[in-house]
């Protein structure tokens, strides 16, 4: 068990997972909150599928639904928020997975009330044990910034797909060890892309996200991303739940 340390709480944050039907991401999700001793509220799309309805309950999830009429998070984004006990929510994508810096600074920083903040995230896949990341503009961690912290209780919404969903005073930056892993290439097959990315389409996604949504994996140069309690316990799940070596993904 791998416990959240730090400074004293300055705030009640719910850490917040809107969930589609994202099966695979959702029982490495549970395996990772669980594995650092942190607790989670997982609020399901009330279009989610019964499979996913049927694995939340097999993970011993909470059923807790938000309406959401279209297939993407801004959309439903205000009845989201309204979902967490808490004003302040830092919300977490199911296939995403915070660093303890990360979540330690969503508690502790000392930020004005009227602020959103934003988080680096490296979008990785798995290669020999160990996470590596595209070297490529489009993917340097800095240009993938997520305005996740927020407080609801200030906020407007943006339904519009790609924004941020929400509009608020200010923004600040989370510093880089508190950062977001985004393993969205390691849990959707190149079919499972190409799907999203058309159902995306049909919502009006600009070009450039669909061209990150289909990015290669044969891209030529990769480097190693920085090392991470997440590397550690996706490592784990692969030994405990695959009961094999790590997926070849290339």
């Amino acid at each position: 068990m791998r416990g959240i340390t730090g400074m004293k709480a300055v705030r009640n944050v719910t850490i917040q997972i809107p969930l589609f039907n994202e099966t695979d991401a959702l029982r490495f999700s549970k395996f990772y909150f669980d594995s650092i001793g942190e607790s989670v509220r997982y609020v399901m799309d009330a279009q989610c599928s019964d499979r996913t309805k049927a694995i939340a309950r097999e993970l011993d999830i909470e059923e807790v639904y938000f309406a959401n009429d279209k297939p993407f998070i801004e959309n439903g984004y205000e009845a989201f928020a309204a979902a967490a006990p808490t004003d302040w929510i830092f919300r977490i994508d199911c296939d995403e997975l915070p660093t303890p810096e990360a979540l330690t600074f969503a508690r502790t920083s000392e930020i004005p009330p009227d602020t959103v903040v934003s988080f680096e995230r490296h979008q990785v896949i798995w290669d020999e044990g160990r996470f590596i990341s595209p070297v490529h503009e489009r993917f340097n961690p800095l240009n993938q910034r997520q305005f996740r912290l927020f407080n609801r209780a200030l906020a407007s919404f943006d339904r519009n797909i790609h924004t941020p969903g929400i509009h608020i005073g200010t923004s600040v930056h989370a510093p880089p060890g508190a950062a977001l892993f985004h393993l969205s290439w390691i849990f959707l097959s190149w079919e499972d892309r190409i799907a999203k990315a058309d159902r995306y389409d049909a919502h009006g996604q600009p070009a450039y996200n669909r061209a990150n949504q289909l990015f290669s994996l044969d891209h030529k140069v990769w480097n190693e991303a920085p090392p991470s309690v997440v590397q550690d316990v996706y490592f784990d799940w692969i030994r405990r739940e695959k009961q094999s070596s790590p997926p070849s993904i290339w």
